[in-house]
């Protein structure tokens, strides 16, 4: 009768079948689950209608999606296929936040007043920018395999960007 530990062998085995993720892959990824929580942070603000406080919150997601590109573009070379589902997963999750973000602001364009207005226009128009670079920057390293995932949501966004800054500038 075996009396041994099986535990090296399991870890070893898992060590086998969970490939390593690039150094910079997981870098980028790291960075982009930072704006997740930012943009979370965005939504309480917003819901009371109290924008003007958003401003200090707004720069620290504008501080970590700058950062999320800086990271990300430094990638120049197409990773794998295997990298590319790594990272598509946390690009999912910032997508659907981002959404839910800009659907809140057409919702409560009305309780806003003018000013707060125009503050929230400035807002939507930078981060519009901001999540175009880094969805640029993202198909640079993409597999053609995944490069479709990722326009998708990049069009997704352009249009609920564009129907938010319509929203916007029809007050003006």
């Amino acid at each position: 009768m075996w009396s041994g530990s099986y535990t090296g062998n399991v870890v070893d085995a898992a060590a086998i079948l969970r490939k390593r993720v690039a150094p910079d892959v997981e870098t980028c990824v790291r960075y982009i689950n930072a704006i997740i929580p930012e943009l979370d942070n965005q939504l309480p603000f917003i819901r009371t209608s109290n924008v003007f406080d958003t401003r200090y919150v707004y720069e620290k997601l504008r501080d970590s999606i700058v950062e999320a590109q800086h990271s990300c573009c430094d990638i120049v070379n197409i990773i794998s296929e295997e990298d590319a589902m790594y990272y598509i997963d946390p690009i999912e999750t910032l997508h659907d936040k981002t959404l839910t973000l800009l659907s809140l602001f057409r919702e409560k364009v009305e309780d806003f007043n003018f000013l707060v207005k125009i503050v929230v226009s400035s807002q939507i128009n930078d981060l519009n920018l901001l999540t175009t670079g880094l969805y640029t920057c993202f198909t640079v390293f993409t597999p053609q395999k995944q490069i479709d995932i990722l326009q998708n949501n990049k069009e997704d966004l352009q249009k609920s960007f564009n129907l938010t800054l319509t929203t916007y500038d029809s007050i003006f």
